[in-house]
């Protein structure tokens, strides 16, 4: 059976402190992007927010559309939001 390797992993963070890996997706993710992002800070910082409560933090690294997390987590549209760190250090929501 084939499987296509995906464009982008992503990492959730438990610890933000010590940046402790609580989950790698997706199950398809480059392993050369995963062990990147394992051994440095590499990726861009999202964070998937419900009821106005940070649920999750974490990178994505690769190439990607921004909802990526958010969907392989399965969380929903219209309930909880994923949103980004942007260049001033603010975070933006892209759903």
């Amino acid at each position: 059976m084939f499987t296509t390797q995906s464009n982008y992993a992503w990492i959730i963070d438990s610890n933000r402190q010590n940046r402790t890996v609580a989950k790698i997706g997706p199950w398809n993710a480059p392993s050369h992007l995963v062990t990147l992002m394992e051994a440095s800070n590499a990726g861009l910082e999202f964070r998937i927010v419900s009821d106005d409560k940070v649920i999750h933090e974490g990178r994505i690294l690769g190439i990607f559309a921004g909802d990526e997390p958010f969907h392989d987590l399965n969380f929903v549209d219209g309930i909880d939001t994923i949103e980004y760190k942007n260049t001033s250090g603010y975070w933006e929501a892209i759903n």
